[in-house]
């Protein structure tokens, strides 16, 4: 209701809100932003409705929105430090951990799945966390901690040392034009082949690939690229071409539910971006 009256009565553009909280953004220089907000001001006063002193922000081109530190002028999204430094003290309090409960683990992934919002590559290190969490039932069952979550949590723990909590926008209508375009494709019963930019390669599968599913056999040239043409992608926006909409879906999300899959994601494409520093922004189409 506040929103519509605040657009319609009163045409405030470019305004967007989540539950109660609410942001407005205008170009730099402008007067437009400090009207909005005394506009706000006066018609939530007209209504009745209370506000919180420290949300009435602004304008400035650092703004924490739900949590999450957004800055105009550099164009990057990032963890606010005072969420930055206890989030690294939780990881590494859970690197010797041998133990946990279904209770800590739940509130150990809610704690990471708030950064996977400006940590892009995230997401593919809790697959496994999650996987785990729901093989029980109860809140206080005793869970012993996988060789594969420590390595998760390993890879969290290193990467938020160097990454200090910067991500660049992934916002489909803010993303240029694609620097690199890399096409692949997969004979099920031959073998598999990538193209980039003048370059390919090609090959057959191993004995032991040729039961896999399509899937694998689509996701495995595209993996293989990464290995090879890796280093042509740093600071680059890269656009894969598959005919599959199992490996769309895969790099869109960065996760899986079959394993396989997932190791191959893990070893590959996510890991040596994260891994390197990588300004990977993968977007893949259907074609």
């Amino acid at each position: 209701m506040v929103e519509w009256i605040l657009v319609n009565s009163y045409q405030i553009p470019d305004l967007l809100h989540y539950l109660d909280d609410f942001i407005t953004a205008d170009p730099a220089q402008s007067l437009q932003c400090a009207q909005n907000l005394a506009t706000a001001l006066e018609v939530c006063q007209l209504l009745g409705l209370p506000l919180h002193p420290g949300k009435c922000v602004g304008p400035s081109t650092v703004l924490v929105v739900l949590g999450i530190e957004l800055d105009s002028v550099n164009q990057v999204a990032r963890l606010p430090h005072e969420k930055l430094l206890p989030l690294q003290n939780l990881i590494g309090s859970w690197l010797p951990r041998k133990w946990c409960n279904r209770r800590e683990l739940e509130s150990l992934i809610g704690h990471l799945h708030h950064a996977v919002k400006v940590v892009w590559s995230g997401r593919t290190f809790l697959r496994r966390m999650i996987d785990l969490l729901c093989c029980f039932q109860r809140r206080d069952h005793p869970i012993r901690l996988n060789r594969e979550l420590h390595l998760d949590l390993l890879w969290w723990h290193q990467f938020l040392e160097d990454w200090h909590g910067v991500s660049f926008w992934l916002f489909p209508g803010l993303l240029s034009e694609a620097d690199v375009e890399v096409s692949s494709y997969c004979a099920g019963s031959i073998g598999y082949g990538a193209y980039m930019k003048g370059h390919w390669f090609a090959g057959s599968w191993a004995p032991s690939q040729q039961p896999q599913s399509i899937a694998y056999k689509e996701l495995f040239p595209i993996v293989l690229a990464a290995h090879v043409w890796g280093n042509f992608w740093v600071k680059k926006h890269v656009l894969f071409r598959s005919d599959n909409d199992a490996v769309f879906h895969i790099l869109n999300t960065r996760t899986s539910r079959v394993p396989c899959l997932m190791w191959l994601l893990l070893q590959s494409v996510i890991f040596r971006c994260a891994s390197q520093l990588l300004l990977f922004v993968p977007t893949c189409t259907w074609c």
